[in-house]
């Protein structure tokens, strides 16, 4: 009882991170330079372009920690066509706990019409979608690949909850998100014609053969099944894993301290 009290209080913390990381999605705060003095904030900005748009993001980087109530990173995103705002979104204060905080991008962009983008922090990270109309869509995530067509992007959740989003660029939205999984989905292959990953906290299963002296060891994966939409589980002999097709999620960055709000 005691050990399932305390799991609850985690995961209350932790959703209680993620409502305040969604709150300051939605409270716009334009930014104003002169708000953020250069003796107490370090304020990098960066322009990026989208066939026809400009994306222009700008973070600030709180370099005291006298005040413990001050943000600690804070973000702002926006789409402009010409000099016309078409979409934006800004994050108040993303705060690294035990690994990244900030945006990012990869300098070398896997598709030609959209524009990715990655935030950490508050343990809730996200993958930023820009299409190729300058809207913005904002999934769980921090980490993704794409499959081999293109078609789909896989957005692995940066978080302490477990979670996945795939993203349909045929038709631009999402057709499956689920932040409460069971396992953690980090290490990703394609083979056999499936994306799946390992199931960490899946049992291995030792099965015997027609062999009396041989067993065979099998290991739990999870797959998208992409006609019903949903994740499925399997079993994969152990030997027949190949760690060649083993697919590098994206962005390929250092991890902290080199990104904390850089």
């Amino acid at each position: 009882m005691k050990q399932l009290k305390e799991k609850f209080f985690i995961f209350s913390l932790l959703m209680i991170a993620v409502l305040q990381s969604v709150n300051a999605q939605r409270d716009y705060k334009e930014f104003n330079a002169t708000e953020y003095l250069s003796s107490l904030y370090k304020i990098k900005s960066q322009n990026f372009s989208l066939n026809a748009y400009s994306i222009k993001l700008i973070k600030v980087f709180n370099k005291g920690d006298e005040n413990e109530n001050a943000f600690y990173c804070r973000a702002w995103l926006k789409v402009l066509l010409k000099d016309s705002l078409i979409d934006s979104i800004y994050f108040d204060n993303m705060v690294p706990g035990k690994g990244c905080s900030g945006i990012y991008t990869d300098n070398e962009q896997p598709l030609l019409n959209y524009f990715l983008l990655v935030k950490y922090g508050n343990y809730d990270g996200r993958t930023i979608i820009i299409d190729s109309k300058g809207k913005i869509h904002n999934i769980i995530g921090g980490k993704y690949f794409l499959t081999r067509d293109k078609r789909y992007l896989f957005s692995i959740y940066e978080s302490d909850l477990s979670g996945i989003s795939i993203y349909d660029f045929k038709t631009n939205k999402s057709i499956y998100t689920n932040d409460s999984l069971t396992t953690k989905l980090n290490q990703w292959y394609f083979q056999e014609g499936r994306c799946f990953s390992l199931d960490q906290e899946g049992d291995e299963e030792e099965v015997e053969t027609e062999n009396p002296n041989f067993s065979a060891m099998f290991f739990q994966i999870r797959y998208f099944d992409f006609t019903k939409k949903q994740m499925k589980t399997d079993k994969l002999n152990f030997e027949n894993l190949r760690e060649e097709n083993a697919i590098e999620l994206l962005p390929a960055f250092k991890r902290a301290p080199d990104c904390l709000c850089k």
